[in-house]
């Protein structure tokens, strides 16, 4: 049996990163914290403190995760290692930052109850949700992922080509009807017919005085076409905006 390792689509660390990265913003959104205060005028108040407060770095990082994540799709096989460093120091600062809010709760539960109170004192009792811990799993599975993109088998070479330059060098130019008209690329304006030069090859030698009028002063085709087929309003303003006098 064959040990050649499977390989792995861009688009999969792309999408992947992307969820990490928006589950790290809304694991921020609710509350990490609960207490109580009291006051002169009231002896029970509770107070609680969100995840962008308690920790404002975890938002901050999770959305550097997700702008990573979007430039790993787009750049090269060079640039992608920056995208990735990128994304495993986003996850650090995720998990970095609420592990620590949980192992040491008190500073923002003293704020929390700074802002309700006016006064800075000990909370009583500090009461913590499942929203920090689920925080450091999202900042470790980013971390994970950035690994695993390092260390596996990916397919880099498929890339978005959105943004990417039209080809060069088209060797026919699709009329308005649809039919491909062949021709070096020369353009067609709508409703206009192509002018039919004839076949490839010299042209016969003229004799007597059409061959000296015909060296001395050369066909105008664009003007006999003109002449032929009358402008529309369409051609008139484009003759226009070409400095052209279209009279």
């Amino acid at each position: 049996m064959s040990g050649a390792r499977s390989t792995v689509p861009r688009r999969t660390f792309v999408l992947t990163l992307l969820l990490l990265g928006g589950l790290g913003v809304l694991t921020a959104v609710p509350t990490w914290l609960t207490t109580t205060a009291a006051t002169a005028l009231e002896t029970s108040l509770d107070v609680t403190v969100s995840g962008t407060t308690a920790a404002p770095g975890v938002s901050a990082a999770a959305l550097v995760v997700v702008a990573a994540a979007l430039s790993l799709g787009l750049v090269g096989r060079v640039a992608r290692w920056v995208s990735l460093a990128v994304v495993a120091l986003g996850g650090l600062v995720i998990a970095g930052s609420a592990l620590a809010f949980v192992r040491s709760p008190d500073a923002a539960a003293r704020s929390g109850v700074a802002e309700v109170t006016g006064v800075a004192r000990p909370a009583s009792e500090i009461d913590l949700s499942v929203a920090p811990y689920l925080t450091v799993a999202v900042g470790v599975a980013v971390v994970a992922v950035a690994v695993w993109a390092v260390a596996a088998r990916v397919d880099w070479s498929q890339r978005s080509r959105r943004y990417d330059a039209p080809a060069a060098g088209v060797s026919g130019v699709v009329a308005a009807g649809g039919a491909a008209v062949p021709g070096a690329g020369a353009q067609v304006a709508p409703g206009r017919e192509p002018v039919d030069q004839g076949p490839a090859g010299p042209p016969a030698a003229a004799s007597g005085p059409d061959a000296v009028q015909g060296a001395t002063r050369p066909t105008d085709v664009s003007k006999t076409t003109e002449a032929d087929d009358p402008l529309d309003e369409r051609d008139a303003w484009d003759s226009l905006t070409h400095g052209d006098d279209p009279t």
